[in-house]
């Protein structure tokens, strides 16, 4: 297998990783807005690139050593896009879920008082977990 091959397996895997992100929304909205499973999904792909990365742990199925089989690069790198895209999904939503006052409040302050927008705040902390989690 040349660049073109290596190439088309890196492209299929950004590929599918925004195409999980899109699932992954539907999935948080629907059924799954606080839990966390994903990081299991995505567990399961570093073991299976850690367990091939070994000595030995790529061969051919006719036990040629010097031609890697790519089958368990292509399962793993499928379990990690679809830990990578469902991720963020389910992760703003439990982030969210973590700020408790569900009212304006006034905040004192030393030199004036600070009235505190609760869904302003939902939204700058979503916006920055979001940026960095994208």
């Amino acid at each position: 297998m040349g660049l073109t091959g290596f190439m088309s397996i890196s492209m299929f895997y950004e590929y599918w990783c925004y195409v999980t992100l899109f699932f992954g929304a539907y999935i948080a909205e629907t059924y799954w807005a606080r839990f966390c499973v994903v990081v299991v999904i995505s567990s399961i792909g570093h073991i299976i690139l850690i367990v091939t990365g070994l000595p030995g742990g790529q061969r051919s199925p006719r036990g040629m050593a010097h031609q890697g089989n790519l089958s368990p690069l292509i399962v793993a790198l499928v379990f990690r896009g679809i830990g990578s895209g469902l991720f963020p999904a389910n992760i703003l939503p439990l982030v969210a879920e973590q700020y408790r006052p569900t009212k304006l409040f006034v905040e004192p302050m030393a030199t004036r008082e600070k009235i505190v927008d609760v869904a302003l705040t939902i939204n700058r902390v979503n916006t920055y977990v979001g940026f960095w989690l994208v």
